[in-house]
């Protein structure tokens, strides 16, 4: 009989994933400490659980599972974990594309509201628009640059970084010559 996590994780059949036990199968930092603790929890205290965490299937992809498991307790030890799978990898990648869409439009959205860029102040706006570029992206740094009349060098007309390092250097042609080709 074809286990349904075989089939969806896309395993051999002489392969039996032993989700609870090897958590290898989960992508390794959020994903795969949720699952350590999640199963911790219903091994000591015989707590249910339910997530949507990262998981990788037998080609090394990462696809996002719907984990569900119960603890069954005998004697007040943990004799075994059951539970489910779920391939949710499609609607997963949605929802997290329609936050990022959300997020930018909030941030677009706030822009119009501020005295500077209202009454046209384009020198005191460049900071708040790159700050505000830096919160949508979730990146440190962001600049806003120009091509010098040769188009062999960009210059910053504004910057912003959120761990103060320098952002200011020209990117000339001669030092990347693979983003700025002749």
């Amino acid at each position: 009989m074809v286990r349904h996590d075989q089939k969806i994780f896309e395993y051999p059949l002489d392969e039996q994933p032993k989700w609870s036990s090897d958590l290898y199968y989960f992508k390794e930092g959020k994903s795969r400490d949720k699952a350590a603790e999640l199963i911790s929890r219903a091994v000591k205290y015989g707590e249910s659980y339910e997530a949507e965490l990262e998981v990788i299937n037998a080609k090394g992809e990462v696809i996002w599972a719907l984990i569900h498991g119960e603890a069954e307790h005998k004697n007040g030890r943990c004799t075994r974990i059951f539970g489910s799978l779920q391939n949710i990898d499609a609607r997963k990648k949605v929802a997290i594309e329609d936050q990022k869409i959300a997020r930018f439009n909030e941030t677009l959205a706030s822009l119009p509201i501020s005295d500077h860029i209202l009454k046209g102040k384009l020198s005191e706006s460049k900071e708040l628009i790159t700050r505000a570029v830096c919160r949508a992206l979730k990146v440190n740094t962001v600049s806003i640059r120009l091509f010098d009349k040769h188009k062999t060098q960009l210059s910053p007309i504004a910057s912003y970084s959120q761990n103060n390092s320098d952002n200011n250097t020209p990117w000339r042609q001669h030092d990347i010559p693979d983003f700025l080709p002749p």
